[in-house]
């Protein structure tokens, strides 16, 4: 019998250090909001910028009422008094550009509760005129806080919807709505496509990544139905355009981790057979550690693609929405441009409305 020395093939690849304050986090959110009202979930150690999940407000019927991005974050215990946090400039562009509202939540892990701030007009303004570097700390008021059993703040994110609905311009229902709708598919479409971790699913497991792809097709297909109402109903060419291209950009994207997917399939059908095999057959054992060099490279080479085609996905998603801020706020409103830095870290012209 061949012994083979496994320790050449290195430690499988770590989580972030962060991982375990994030998991913490996210369970004191989930353990404080009260699911009669809030619906969805956020994510954690995923590489998706800015936002960590889309929130859904419904009544005590359970009929929707509107929805909200969170962005999750760990308050830092000397902060406990004081809540805040240190937030990239690149956040508060994204909360300029996001049609939807965003909250930034922070997480007392210590106390079981969480700080909360719509970061609004009002906020951004602030945080623009103290930015003097790449960060820039938001101060998050005490009352702003939920333990489990309170409910007040689901009558506030209630009012932060209905105000930004109500800000909307366009007198068009139906063509308001689509845009909205379509933002909201596109989001998650992204979402999914450009977690380099893939969902943290097994990729030794071609029954995980069967699913994994299963999934992507209801995203692209709920997608690809909001497109082809977003092409009926909104009048703008050119933003109807815009969407054509940002939905194809996005599906090649997603060629690029459905290739590294289906050859890592075809890889862990040849290595089970090689494991059957290899110890008998010193050539098989060869080719055994062959092809865990080769997907060894594959993953580096799958990460290096992706990161590329993200930062083009993303450059479009910006630009997508600025588009849709147009046809949905004032046009005669002021904006002034800001250096932010985007998602992707590109560098870009984010046009932030001076009140």
């Amino acid at each position: 019998m061949i012994d083979i020395d496994f320790s050449k093939l290195g430690p499988p690849a770590p989580y972030t250090l962060t991982t375990p304050v994030e998991m913490d986090s996210k369970k004191t959110f989930e353990y404080v909001m009260d699911s009669r009202f809030i619906k969805g979930e956020v994510r954690i150690s995923d590489k998706v910028p800015n936002t960590d999940g889309i929130i859904e407000i419904t009544n005590e019927e359970q009929i929707p009422i509107g929805k909200l991005e969170i962005q999750l974050k760990t308050l830092d215990k000397s902060n406990l008094d004081s809540p805040k946090y240190q937030c990239e400039k690149s956040f508060i562009a994204y909360c300029r550009d996001s049609i939807l509202a965003v909250i930034l939540v922070v997480a007392d892990n210590q106390n079981n509760c969480v700080y909360w701030r719509h970061i609004d007009e009002e906020a951004i303004d602030d945080a623009r005129s103290r930015l003097k570097g790449e960060t820039v700390s938001i101060t998050i008021p005490i009352e702003n806080k939920i333990t489990r059993g309170t409910t007040d703040y689901v009558s506030k994110w209630i009012q932060i919807v209905q105000s930004v609905k109500r800000k909307l311009t366009d007198p068009e229902t139906k063509q308001r709505s689509a845009i909205i709708d379509f933002n909201e598919k596109f989001t998650i479409l992204r979402n999914f496509i450009i977690d380099i971790n893939c969902g943290h699913i097994d990729e030794n497991d071609n029954a995980a990544i069967d699913n994994y792809i299963k999934k992507f097709e209801i995203y692209k297909n709920d997608c690809s139905s909001s497109e082809a109402n977003f092409k009926l109903l909104v009048e703008d060419v050119q933003l109807v355009s815009s969407a054509e291209v940002l939905f194809v950009t996005a599906l090649l994207t997603w060629q690029i981790k459905n290739i590294y997917l289906f050859e890592r399939r075809s890889k862990n059908i040849e290595l089970e057979i090689f494991t059957q095999n290899f110890r008998k057959d010193m050539d098989l054992m060869i080719k055994f550690f062959d092809i865990k060099k080769e997907m060894a490279t594959s993953i580096k080479q799958f990460n290096d693609s992706l990161s590329m085609a993200t930062d083009i996905l993303e450059q479009k998603f910006i630009e997508f929405q600025m588009a849709c801020k147009k046809t949905f706020y004032n046009p005669n409103e002021t904006k002034q441009p800001i250096k932010a830095l985007a998602p992707g870290n590109m560098t870009t012209e984010v046009f932030l409305k001076c009140t």
